[in-house]
């Protein structure tokens, strides 16, 4: 296994572009991505909705493993081992070095072997206060053996909160969803606190920021900057990442997205278009004072600020309250 030289943390907002920003980053010969290993090991959700429900049984050495594996082997099925390692809930370990991690996470996700990757890391998204004490964790282990990088994305927060409430209604089986104020003041809140956690990594780690409408218009544009802070070449082949190497398995956060993957189809401009017109008419909903403070100001103030540069590279995020 090839020695690895940089690990790699990328954060943001649920919703705001984590998971194609890894997906382009895993297409790349030398680098190995691994999604959302804290809320892999936190939730038990199908990223579909699920029709059929089915419980296979037998002695010990029966031949059950034979038969789970070739029933998960249709692309309709997922099934899951009943064994107490399983069913814990919690963070996931701590592992003591970039190797052991890549070892532990390809098991865990049963990805295939990249063995020229010399840069491996994690994406995950950033509500969850133990989500991130998790990251920060993991990246004090992996400081100890090679150079850690933190990029962190940043999508318009209205935007990742409504295209949030349209997942739980359309993947994760909570029809009753809805877009309301309060919910809204509330998903602003941990967004200003897990900004202000990233603030804080980003003293640390030599770290990168970028705009989520430049990903998906301009990705030409913010990739070559990414892969130059990893010390690697971009190749537009990394763009092509649904084609023949897509390991839509290990994917975590976007059932949507491995759909459209699979099919060859990207984010398109449209979608950006049609999330504006949809903030601006919720925006006209908002009543609340809490809007005016100088928190909620201060958010909006650096969300435009990356939106207007794209990448940022050297700099505090600075989320003042």
């Amino acid at each position: 296994m090839k020695e690895i030289q940089k690990f790699v943390c990328l954060l943001g907002l649920p919703r705001s572009g984590t998971t194609l920003a890894a997906t382009i980053l895993d297409a790349h010969p030398a680098v190995e991505m691994f999604y959302e290993p804290w809320n892999s090991y936190n939730s038990k959700l199908l990223m579909k909705r699920i029709e059929k429900f089915s419980c296979l049984l037998g002695l010990p050495r029966s031949g059950t493993t034979l038969a789970r594996t070739i029933l998960d082997a249709h692309p309709a099925f997922k099934m899951f081992y009943a064994h107490r390692r399983f069913l814990k809930k919690g963070p996931p370990p701590i592992y003591e070095n970039p190797l052991v991690f890549k070892k532990q996470m390809k098991k865990k996700f049963r990805s295939r072997s990249k063995p020229d990757s010399s840069v491996v890391g994690f994406k995950e998204t950033s509500l969850h206060q133990e989500a991130l004490e998790w990251s920060k964790l993991t990246l004090m282990a992996m400081a100890r053996h090679c150079e850690c990088l933190l990029l962190i994305i940043v999508r318009e927060p209205i935007h990742a909160y409504l295209s949030k409430v349209e997942g739980a209604k359309k993947y994760w089986n909570n029809a009753g969803a809805e877009l309301t104020e309060e919910g809204y003041e509330e998903f602003i809140r941990q967004a200003i606190n897990a900004y202000r956690f990233m603030d804080e990594l980003s003293k640390i780690y030599r770290t990168m920021v970028f705009d989520y409408d430049a990903l998906v218009l301009s990705p030409e544009y913010v990739f070559p900057r990414i892969m130059e802070l990893m010390g690697l070449h971009y190749s537009d082949s990394q763009l092509y990442y649904f084609g023949k190497g897509f390991q839509s398995r290990k994917i975590m956060g976007d059932p949507g997205f491995v759909a459209k993957s699979q099919k060859g189809i990207g984010i398109s401009k449209e979608s950006i278009t049609k999330r504006q017109e949809e903030a601006k008419e919720f925006k006209n909903c908002l009543k609340s004072s809490f809007w005016q403070e100088p928190a909620i100001l201060a958010l909006d103030e650096f969300v435009q600020r990356v939106h207007n540069e794209k990448v940022l590279s050297g700099r505090e995020i600075r989320i003042e309250a």
